[in-house]
């Protein structure tokens, strides 16, 4: 088999230029298939950081062709993910059997009339009072679990990066309000939304 020539990073770079590369992009959505490989529970994986952390790193040691960390955990760790996630979790281990996926529970926590909150205090604003409505927690249990959240961020950008691995698309959180309305309305009705008010969604997409 050929040696490799290239970075994870610089192979990433190429083909997404259209620019030879050495071998192909490797950059599969790992998630809980590393806690499966590991032999470890879907409730151990998602809420032992170091066990999920020790998983991950057993299937870059058995695949090392592994090029981009493409999925992160930190957004979706249960101890965080189920007071600052994208949305209300149900997890192994509480909600649901041990070995079960974890799921996202998609309703309308957010209403038509919550759009005016957008206009009056803007999106990251607002995203406080969803979060706290979303999940059943207090404005302060909110700040302090995303305040770990970005602590767990980086200690998994430190241990993407030594294992010489690219960073691809993070959490999957969605980060611009078109993503995060879809998913706070629920997709149906913030669709209707667009169709129905859509000179206000308009003005409010951009904030």
């Amino acid at each position: 088999m050929a040696r490799d020539t290239m970075t994870a990073e610089e192979r990433i770079v190429a083909t997404i230029n259209l620019q030879p590369v050495d071998r192909v992009v490797c950059a599969p959505i790992i998630e809980q298939y590393a806690g499966q490989f590991a032999s470890i529970t879907n409730k151990e994986y998602m809420w032992d950081w170091e066990k999920a952390m020790q998983a991950t790193e057993k299937v870059w040691e058995a695949f090392p062709v592994w090029d981009s960390n493409a999925y992160m955990l930190h957004g979706r760790y249960a101890p965080v993910g189920q007071k600052c996630g994208p949305g209300r979790l149900r997890m192994p281990g509480t909600e649901l059997d041990d070995n079960a996926q974890y799921q996202i529970v998609e309703f309308e926590a957010m209403t038509r009339d919550d759009y005016a909150i957008v206009k009056e205090k803007g999106f990251m604003e607002y995203r406080l009072t969803f979060l706290e409505r979303a999940h059943q927690v207090s404005r302060e249990e909110v700040v302090a679990a995303q305040k770990e959240m970005a602590r767990l961020r980086q200690d998994e950008i430190n241990r993407t990066l030594r294992r010489g691995q690219s960073l691809t698309w993070g959490a999957i959180m969605g980060v611009v309000p078109f993503d995060n309305f879809s998913m706070m309305r629920s997709i149906d009705k913030f669709y209707k939304d667009m169709f129905q008010m859509g000179d206000l969604l308009d003005e409010l997409l951009p904030i």
